[in-house]
């Protein structure tokens, strides 16, 4: 497993930290972008992606997902416990991450055109989700798992996450996340329940992602 990668901008953003006072910060300065690639693995391969309908809303677990091999849901016990996130840029998040991917040579299919990944963009909508080795999404009945070696991930409230899965690499039903890429804080309202969002932060978040991931490309 390759560790995290944080972008130039979180290191500034850590440094402000140590600078201001706490009243200085802003939403925007605490966004940090952070990518995982699976080392062992060839990017070339992958051709052709899909992407779905819909950003998904991580939070509460039905009853029927499945036992621990599911996406954890700590501390959500009903929806009532879902926080509001802001999904008026959903159309933005998609055009970037299409555009992204479209740079790095991949070509769009419909999802019933047998892509070699798919690009699940999904929205941490509770306090803290946890994430162990594997875990089953009931949206796209599959059982994701990672390649590398977490044992346990906990995502902040309001974080974009993008999964990258291999559907040519399903095996009975489980499907390796490929890819990583997570930003903290995009979607996170402030104190007041307003959102600091406007296109120009969405696209440079989900770009830096991508441009520290330029691997995701070769060989296309």
């Amino acid at each position: 497993m390759k560790a995290p990668e944080r972008t130039p901008a979180a290191l500034v953003a850590l440094l402000a930290l140590a600078a201001c006072s706490p009243d200085s910060l802003s939403i925007t300065d605490t966004d940090v972008v952070i990518t995982v690639r699976d080392l062992d693995r060839s990017y070339a391969a992958y051709q052709t992606y899909a992407l779905p309908d819909a950003i998904i809303d991580l939070c509460k677990l039905p009853t029927d997902a499945g036992a621990a091999g599911a996406a954890g849901a700590a501390g959500a016990t009903s929806a009532d416990d879902c926080a509001g996130l802001e999904h008026g840029y959903d159309e933005v998040i998609f055009d970037t991450i299409r555009q992204n991917l479209d740079r790095l040579g991949f070509e769009e299919v419909e999802q019933d055109a047998d892509p070699d990944v798919l690009l699940l963009p999904a929205a941490v909508a509770q306090e803290s989700w946890y994430v162990y080795d594997s875990y089953c999404d009931y949206w796209y009945g599959y059982c994701f798992y990672y390649p590398w070696e977490p044992t346990s991930v906990s995502y902040p409230l309001g974080t974009l996450a993008m999964f990258m899965l291999s559907s040519r690499d399903a095996d009975a039903g489980r499907v390796p996340v490929i890819w990583l890429g997570v930003i903290t804080g995009l979607l996170l309202p402030d104190d007041d329940g307003n959102h600091a969002l406007d296109e120009g932060r969405i696209e440079t978040n989900i770009d830096q992602a991508f441009d520290q991931s330029a691997y995701l490309g070769e060989g296309k």
